[in-house]
């Protein structure tokens, strides 16, 4: 089952400038890693089959629908967490911006909403 955490995380921006923030992650066991992965597999599958009645382009799409289905098995099995969202204090603006859904890969980097400066996150 999916679970998800809470993590508290530090913003940088200049040397000088610090926030605070928090960003949640979930976490999928085997069983639904396998389930999503095979989501996409099929979903690519289904779209090569659907393609097969475009004149000139299924020549390309039908071969690339089916090999991307496994590739994508596979980077989505890979995948053990991923950042669900969240949300931090700019050091640049002090105001509040949104952390977007994605690959949980740290450092976090991430535009404010308000002042469009790249603000970096970091695990405390």
């Amino acid at each position: 089952m999916a679970t998800e955490e809470s993590i508290a995380v530090k913003t940088f921006g200049p040397p000088e400038k610090i926030g605070s923030g928090t960003v949640r992650i979930t976490r999928w066991d085997p069983r639904e890693r396998t389930m999503r992965a095979l989501k996409l597999w099929a979903l690519s599958w289904v779209l090569a089959v659907l393609t097969v009645a475009v004149p000139v382009a299924h020549f390309v799409l039908v071969p690339t629908f089916l090999i991307l289905g496994p590739f994508l098995f596979y980077i989505f099995y890979k995948q053990e967490s991923g950042v669900a969202g969240g949300e931090g204090e700019c050091p640049f603006c002090q105001k509040q911006f949104t952390v977007v859904s994605g690959k949980e890969q740290w450092p976090i980097f991430e535009i404010c909403n308000s002042c469009k400066n790249s603000v970096r996150l970091e695990k405390v």
